[in-house]
């Protein structure tokens, strides 16, 4: 049975500049996916994440918790400055005392993809649900997992 996948874009930009990368420094650092709208809060755990840098997907990511509000996953931070960057840097609009945060996360069990199974999925957005590519995800999802047997 296939998994519902959802896009996750991991440039932090409005224009996507790809100097705004965050999978390397945040999603797959700190195992999180998040976007800047509740729409996130449709995922599922157990759902899959297609995350794509650009239009390139360069992981697949299954999601182990319940989406929530990006302040209350129980992020882990080495210390109170790299928990102040984060949530100050101006990639993530939140404040302490701001209870209108949009941005919406979950934990994630990331699998980057080797060089051959990265692809290209020309539709925009940081965050949809991926139709269009959920059977291709699901078998390379599958053939991870049997991989790894």
């Amino acid at each position: 049975m296939n998994k519902t996948v959802w896009k996750v874009g991991c440039r932090w930009s409005d224009y996507g500049n790809p100097d705004t990368t965050i999978a390397d420094s945040v999603f797959f650092k700190k195992c999180v996916a998040f976007a800047n709208t509740h729409a996130m809060l449709d995922a599922r755990a157990g759902h899959l994440i297609a995350l794509a840098d650009g239009y390139n997907v360069i992981a697949i990511g299954e999601i182990v918790s319940a989406p929530k509000r990006i302040e209350e996953l129980g992020i882990i931070f080495t210390d109170e400055a790299e928990r102040t960057q984060f949530f100050n840097d101006e990639m993530l609009p939140y404040e302490a005392n701001d209870n209108a945060s949009n941005v919406c996360g979950c934990i994630v069990h990331y699998y980057r993809l080797e060089k051959n199974e990265c692809f290209q999925y020309c539709k925009r957005g940081r965050f949809f649900h991926a139709t269009g590519i959920e059977k291709h995800i699901n078998e390379l999802f599958d053939k991870i997992i049997q991989d790894q047997r």
